[in-house]
């Protein structure tokens, strides 16, 4: 799959995975397992992995803060 930004041509190629992960409602107890099924989205460029996300709806907003990342991305050490 492939996405092309609005803001910047860039075309990211983007890959489709199923996880599984497992998780316990109750600390590290057998009787409380259970197999968590989720999708990542994990988006490239130039064969570099660049970012991911867990939504496809949020492809779009997740490439636009790679190319525009804001001031959140920094900190006051920078």
């Amino acid at each position: 799959m492939e996405y092309t930004s609005p803001q910047t041509g860039n075309t990211y190629e983007v890959k489709v995975t199923k996880e599984h992960r497992t998780d316990y409602r109750e600390f590290m107890n057998p009787e409380t397992r259970y197999e968590r099924e989720y999708t990542q989205f994990t988006i490239y460029l130039g064969g570099r992995l660049v970012q991911f996300c867990f939504n496809e709806a949020d492809i779009a907003n997740t490439v636009a803060h790679l190319e525009n990342p804001g001031p959140d991305i920094s900190s006051w050490c920078d």
